[in-house]
């Protein structure tokens, strides 16, 4: 038997068309369902680690045993989950994409926030801060919900925000928990919270979206975050108006309080983290 699937392969109705993503907890694949045509996301999961698969086990459990409470536009549906001999999989709405109309050329790719990121690297300048909020907004009132579900994400960053349908939607629960003070050091270098961010309680997931929220601002990664010369888009800091440059230092400032060492300090929800993301905006775009 192959170690993974393969083109032409069924499962459960769902008919594998070729590869779209690979992480650290598992391949992700475009498919057909025999139904309807319809495409579709399946993750696999490879059985050969068994403590990674129940891992992803117990997060979707999770996730669908709080789904009831986690009906949101911002968060992936699981549609379909099941055990095969190559492993667990799951299947979900297929993201935009870009590259080709297609999802079945392999020049197509789906719409990330880091490929969004990517691509106004190269454009005369950068987000306006309107463009910016819209971006992270959904992801903050999604970890909302989870959060008040009593749930953590614990891998928020740029790969794991999906654009469905025009809308950012924050994905990959490999690692969804349940909530606790001391979290597990899993997750993506520089995204996931460090172990003094953790240990001293607070969101876990609020450094993740603070990152995220750098990530959008700079074009850099994490590590620079807190720096004076690397809080200014890729384009420089003369691209921004006079209004779009007090809306930066504001971010910033929404930024610092978030990763505050002491939990006392920082946002008490991700509500209130959107509404100072949103306090005294300057620019008429913001």
């Amino acid at each position: 038997m192959p170690e993974t699937l393969q083109p032409g392969d069924v499962l459960d109705g769902y008919q594998i068309v070729r590869q779209i993503g690979e992480g650290g907890f598992g391949t992700v694949w475009l498919c057909r369902t025999q139904a309807t045509g319809d495409y579709r996301a399946l993750k696999l999961i490879s059985g050969a680690n068994q403590e990674i698969l129940q891992k992803e086990l117990d997060a979707l459990v999770r996730y669908r045993q709080a789904a009831g409470q986690l009906r949101s536009p911002h968060l992936m549906p699981i549609e379909h989950v099941n055990t095969h001999a190559l492993g667990l999989f799951y299947v979900m709405p297929l993201a935009d994409g870009f590259g080709a109309d297609n999802p079945e050329d392999p020049s197509w790719y789906p719409w990330t926030l880091a490929a969004l990121i990517d691509q106004q690297r190269g454009e005369p300048s950068w987000f306006t801060p309107a463009k910016v909020t819209s971006f992270i907004r959904p992801v903050l009132e999604g970890l909302q919900v989870l959060l008040d579900a009593g749930l953590v994400h614990r891998d928020v960053k740029p790969e794991n925000v999906l654009l469905l349908n025009g809308q950012p939607c924050l994905a990959d629960i490999s690692l969804l928990g349940e909530d606790a003070h001391l979290v597990t050091r899993r997750g993506t270098p520089g995204y996931s919270a460090p172990s003094w961010y953790v240990d001293a309680g607070g969101h876990a997931d609020m450094f993740g979206a603070a990152a995220t929220l750098y990530t959008l601002l700079t074009g850099n990664a994490p590590d620079k975050m807190g720096r004076p010369h690397f809080r200014w888009p890729p384009q420089g800091e003369g691209t921004l108006s006079a209004a779009q440059h007090e809306d930066w230092l504001r971010f910033h400032r929404v930024i610092l309080r978030a990763t505050e060492e002491r939990p006392a300090n920082r946002f008490l929800s991700y509500s209130a983290m959107i509404a100072a993301m949103e306090e005294g905006r300057k620019s008429p775009e913001g």
